[in-house]
C-alpha cells in the first residue's frame, strides 16, 4: 500500500511540472517552448524513442561474441588476450572488433549493451 501511495504522489509531482510547458530555448530575452517553436522536433524526438525501442527489442548477440567478451574481460583486467589465464591460446575471431570492444568495455564493464551500442552505425 505504501508503494502505491508513493507512486501516486510521484506521478502528481510530474504532472505538476507539465514538461511540455517548460521554457526550453531563449530567443531575444524571451523563453520559447521547443515544440511550439519547431514542430519537427517532436517528430524527431518520437522517431528517436521508437528507434531506441526497436533497437533494444531486436538486438541480439551471437554465441561466438561471448567468447570474445571473455577474452576482452581478461584483457581489460590485465590477464592478457586469452580465454583462460594460464593458457596462451587466441580465442577471438576478429582482432579489430576485439580491440574496439575492449576500449568501450574498459569504461562500461558491461559487454552485452556495450557491444550493441558500439555496433550501431
Amino acid at each position: 500500500m505504501k508503494n502505491s501511495v508513493e507512486l501516486i504522489s510521484l506521478i502528481m509531482k510530474f504532472k505538476k511540472l507539465n514538461i511540455f510547458k517548460l521554457p526550453i530555448l531563449k530567443k531575444d530575452g524571451v523563453f520559447v517552448n521547443l515544440f511550439k517553436r519547431n514542430p519537427k522536433s517532436i517528430i524527431i524526438f518520437i522517431t528517436l524513442i521508437l528507434f531506441t525501442i526497436v533497437l533494444i527489442k531486436t538486438a541480439w548477440v551471437s554465441d561466438d561474441a561471448y567468447i570474445t567478451f571473455r577474452t576482452v574481460d581478461n584483457f581489460v583486467n590485465g590477464y592478457g588476450l586469452n580465454w583462460n589465464i594460464n593458457e596462451r591460446v587466441q580465442t577471438y575471431t576478429n582482432t579489430m572488433w576485439m580491440f574496439v570492444i575492449s576500449i568501450a568495455y574498459y569504461f562500461t564493464h558491461e559487454a552485452y549493451f556495450t557491444s550493441i551500442l558500439v555496433s550501431i552505425h
